[in-house]
């Protein structure tokens, strides 16, 4: 028999990956009932071939969301802005609430083609497996209803190219949820999020169990019960926490003495809050400012008259 010997995996290949959810499903299809559930996912599935075909995607699996390959990053990007105002769109039609999350990422995965045979039986056309595959599956399980999350490379590559969705790149809104782990995955990275003005939720993701934000020894509370005798890993914790970088800046910043605040104390304490994964937040973007600016502003009320 040809089908004897399983098909071998072609070379890893650089693409960008995927995943959307449509939230709610199951109780939209026991809401509406199977035939009109079925209408409706017709007029879907419709949707999804149009963008498909002009985005360049390539439909992997779908259920109750899809899994698609693009050459670019800007094309997946494209597809998921247009597919997530096409829901809402076939939703207002219906008088249904349509939202989709998505996550999207670029990596090196492996594909390989089913025979015609296993493809007659169930099988899928085309097969892909990687490390991709699951990060962004991670990603999408972490997006809100409405919300598009990206890995760190998928935002930089997006980010560049947004000039040719138009004038909609121009309305477009990135901001960054700090570093986030991965079950499975050894080092932390960053995630993001991408949508249109208006059409975004702007909210930090909600962790899982199979991810969660990468918070520094530094910045966790010293108990998670949150009152009573703090465990041995709190006392422990406590040994080796560093003072908060904030509180001795501004100590060292009021004092002023000693030759004053010196740039390397500045570098120092910018390095501390740089570990925390947050780079939203004011504190950070403060201290990233010059020192010489700080110094100026410091002693700028020194030559000033009194009044």
């Amino acid at each position: 028999m040809n089908d004897a010997h399983p098909p071998r995996p072609e070379v890893p290949q650089l693409r960008t990956l995927l995943l959307t959810d449509l939230c709610d499903s199951m109780a939209l299809v026991e809401r509406l009932g199977d035939a009109n559930a079925a209408e409706l996912f017709k007029l879907h599935d419709a949707l999804v071939l149009e963008l498909q075909q002009r985005w360049r995607g390539r439909l992997i699996d779908r259920s109750d969301g899809l899994l698609l390959l693009f050459e670019r990053p800007i094309d997946g990007l494209g597809f998921t802005l247009d597919y997530s105002r096409g829901l809402q769109a076939l939703g207002t039609q219906r008088k249904l609430q349509l939202n989709v999350r998505a996550g999207l990422h670029v990596g090196e995965v492996l594909t390989w083609r089913n025979s015609d045979a296993a493809v007659q039986v169930g099988a899928k056309p085309l097969e892909v497996e990687g490390l991709a595959k699951p990060t962004a599956a991670r990603l999408m399980t972490l997006a809100r209803p409405g919300q598009i999350v990206l890995s760190a490379v998928a935002e930089s590559l997006t980010h560049r190219a947004a000039r040719e969705l138009g004038e909609r790149g121009e309305r477009l809104l990135w901001k960054s949820h700090g570093r986030w782990r991965f079950k499975g995955v050894p080092t932390a990275q960053e995630i993001y999020e991408v949508g249109e003005i208006g059409n975004t939720p702007l909210r930090a993701p909600k962790p899982t169990p199979k991810a969660w934000r990468d918070i520094p020894l530094w910045r966790r509370p010293a108990s998670a019960a949150g009152g009573g005798r703090p465990d041995r890993r709190d006392r422990g914790w406590r040994l080796v926490r560093h003072s908060p970088a904030t509180g001795h800046c501004l100590r060292r910043a009021r004092l002023g003495g000693g030759g004053g605040f010196a740039e390397s104390d500045w570098r120092r304490c910018a390095g501390r809050l740089a570990t925390t994964g947050l780079p939203d937040q004011p504190g950070t973007v403060a201290l990233r400012q010059c020192p010489q600016r700080f110094e100026s502003t410091r002693y700028a009320g020194a030559d000033a008259p009194r009044s």
